[in-house]
C-alpha cells in the first residue's frame, strides 16, 4: 500500500479498515489459488523457471503481508472492535496468530542467546 494508501487506511473509519484489510487478505487467498491452478495447468515450464516464477509469487505476497500486517499493528488497539463480523473476526484471529507466533519466536531466541 502506497503511503497515500496508508494515509487513507489510517484515516478510515474502524469498519472501513477491517473492509480494507478483510479485502487484502482475500485477495492475497485469491491470488494464491490462482497461482497453484496455474502452476498445475501449466507443468511445461522447466524446473528453474517454475522455481524463479514462485520464488518471485512469494516475495510479492510477503510483501503484502507485511503490509497489511503494519497497517493492523498501527490500528490494533482501535481494530478490537470487529462489528460481529465473522470476516473481520477471522482476519483478527490470522493477525493475532501473527503476532502471537513472532513474539514467541523472539522470545526463544532472546532465551537461547
Amino acid at each position: 500500500m502506497s503511503k497515500m494508501n496508508r494515509e487513507a487506511f489510517l484515516l478510515a473509519s474502524t469498519q472501513g479498515k477491517w473492509q480494507i484489510i478483510s479485502f487484502a487478505m482475500k485477495e492475497i487467498a485469491s491470488a494464491e489459488t490462482a497461482f497453484s491452478m496455474r502452476r498445475r495447468l501449466n507443468p511445461h515450464h522447466s524446473k528453474k523457471d517454475v522455481q524463479d516464477e514462485t520464488r518471485a509469487f512469494r516475495i510479492q505476497q510477503y510483501q503484502k503481508w507485511c503490509n497489511i500486517k503494519d497497517l493492523y499493528a498501527e490500528a490494533r488497539d482501535e481494530m478490537a472492535n470487529v462489528f460481529e463480523n465473522k470476516d473481520y473476526e477471522n482476519c483478527r484471529n490470522i493477525l493475532e496468530r501473527i503476532f502471537t507466533q513472532e513474539l514467541d519466536d523472539e522470545l526463544r531466541k532472546t532465551l537461547s542467546e
